[in-house]
Formats: C-alpha cells, sequence, structure tokens
C-alpha cells in the first residue's frame, strides 16, 4: 500500500476568531472546510467557535492596555512565534495566510477592507479641531492606528509575491488606486448557511423578535448591525431614508 500523501501544512495568522465577527467567521468557516485537506496551525491571541480537534492553535499573550499598544506586539510577536516553531521545532508551513496585515510574510491575505481608503473618508471627522480637548488621547490613538494600518498594507499589498484574496469586486479599485495593484486577484464571495438564514425561519422567529424589540407589527425597521459604518453604506441608507419620510420607519 503506498504511503499517504502528508497534507500541506497551512499556518493562519489572525489577532482573534471567532463568529461575532465578520471577517473572523469568514476565516473559522474556512478553516472548517479545509481542515481535511490541510494541517492548520493557528497563530492567535484568541480563539473560538473553531472545532480544535481540526487545527493546531499556537497561542500567543495579548498585552493589556491601548489597541494600538497590543497591535504592536501582536505583530512581532507571531513573527517570533513562527520563527521559534521553524527554527527550533522543524515546524515548516507551506502556505502562511492571514485575514488582512497581521505579518510581513504571508504568501496569501484576504482584504476585507482597504483602510487607506477608510482614512480618507474619515479625514474630515478626524479633524483635531472637531473634538474636545478631552477626547484629543482617543483621537490620537485612532489617527496612529489607521496610519500604522496604512504602512502595513503598503509594505503588503503592493507585492506582486502575495496572492491577494478579495470579497468585492470593488477592492481591486482601492487597491489600484492606492498601491498599484494590476494583477488580477480572486474574489470569494460570502455565502449564506441556508439552515439558519432561510424564510420560514425567518417568519418562525419574526414575531417573538418584533416583540423583544418593541416594534408593533405594522412598522417598518432597519436593523444595523456591525461596524465601520462609512465603508458600509450608511451614510446612502439614511441619505435615502430622508427622501423617504412618509414610510413608517
Amino acid at each position: 500500500m503506498a504511503p499517504e500523501t502528508p497534507r500541506l501544512r497551512l499556518a493562519v495568522v489572525s489577532p482573534f476568531l471567532d463568529k461575532q465577527h465578520g471577517t473572523e467567521r469568514r476565516v473559522v468557516e474556512w478553516i472548517s472546510h479545509l481542515a481535511g485537506e490541510f494541517e492548520i496551525h493557528v497563530y492567535s491571541q484568541r480563539v473560538e467557535d473553531v472545532d480544535r480537534s481540526q487545527i493546531t492553535w499556537h497561542r500567543i499573550p495579548k498585552l493589556p492596555g491601548p489597541h494600538l499598544f497590543n497591535f504592536l506586539w501582536w505583530i512581532a510577536a507571531n513573527h517570533l512565534w513562527r520563527a521559534w516553531d521553524r527554527r527550533v521545532r522543524g515546524l515548516r508551513h507551506d502556505v502562511v495566510f492571514t485575514p488582512g496585515c497581521n505579518c510581513l510574510d504571508a504568501d496569501a491575505v484576504s482584504v476585507h477592507i482597504v483602510f487607506a481608503e477608510y482614512a480618507r473618508k474619515l479625514e474630515e471627522e478626524l479633524r483635531v479641531a472637531r473634538h474636545s480637548v478631552r477626547s484629543w488621547p482617543r483621537l490620537l490613538h485612532r489617527k496612529l492606528y489607521y496610519k500604522l494600518a496604512v504602512f502595513l498594507e503598503r509594505r503588503t499589498y503592493a507585492r506582486p509575491d502575495i496572492s491577494l484574496i478579495l470579497i468585492a469586486k470593488r477592492t481591486a479599485a482601492e487597491l489600484e488606486r492606492f498601491y498599484g495593484r494590476r494583477r488580477a486577484c480572486a474574489v470569494v464571495y460570502l455565502g449564506l448557511d441556508h439552515q439558519v438564514f432561510n424564510s420560514e425561519r425567518r417568519m418562525a422567529l419574526r414575531e417573538e423578535a418584533r416583540s423583544a424589540l418593541g416594534l408593533s407589527p405594522d412598522r417598518f425597521a432597519v436593523l444595523l448591525v456591525g461596524n465601520h459604518w462609512h465603508n458600509k453604506g450608511v451614510p446612502v441608507l439614511l441619505e435615502a431614508l430622508e427622501q423617504l419620510r412618509g414610510l413608517p420607519v
């Protein structure tokens, strides 16, 4: 009997994984589908909602304090952890994947947001003159974090040897505009679990859900669930609602 072909070893580098956040949920789903074909090693500070029997988790400590400090530590630490595993334990990865710019040596990166474009949209909002002195430390933290994110994007997305995985076609235009990335990128669209999201289940849960939110049966409701509103079209939605004042919204 011929020996089994060893599985490719995949390193997944992400600050955290769970099913409560969009990007991280997507990675969790990918892991669950790839576990049979790859030997998966996850380098992360926190892992939830993942079948641990399918992966090897290399836990990286999290620093308390401002997010920026922990993120700088995280960037350095995940490189150090993987270097230790490679040189001391002989653990060599065939592919290094990360959602976003979490390391500088990735082979494949999924792009869920282009921070250069996001920061451009927030330029007016981030002006110091628009904020009280009391809020300046938080504002400075945001500005420094965005600058770091753009710096990492420039170091990552402009490299022709890295494969980029997009979740929307429009991201390709942003990558070309800010980083001169003209090479075609794979677009992997989001899917739906039809065991969870279907019309029958929606109707069965509708009355109880509306009652819990205090909504009358004849009231049209728009629920906003998520973050980064500027990047997800909320200003356009609000403008549309302004034009539809006659609706019982």
